[in-house]
């Protein structure tokens, strides 16, 4: 998802994972901070250092 803020472009990524075991497999074991990969850091003007999660809800 992107938004323009501020003259800027702000993007938010949206991951889905089976298990809170399965984000720390990806981003290691402190799981509420965030994981920009090295390539990704050279390119950005800043970033977010903590990741948010939440569990989908659905009926059924």
């Amino acid at each position: 998802m992107q938004r323009e803020l501020d003259g800027q472009i702000e993007l938010a990524a949206l991951t889905l994972r089976d298990t809170r075991a399965s984000i720390a497999a990806f981003a290691g074991a402190d799981i509420g901070r965030a994981h920009v990969e090295p390539a990704a850091r050279t390119v950005l003007a800043s970033f977010d250092d903590f990741a948010d999660h939440y569990e989908v809800a659905y009926g059924g």
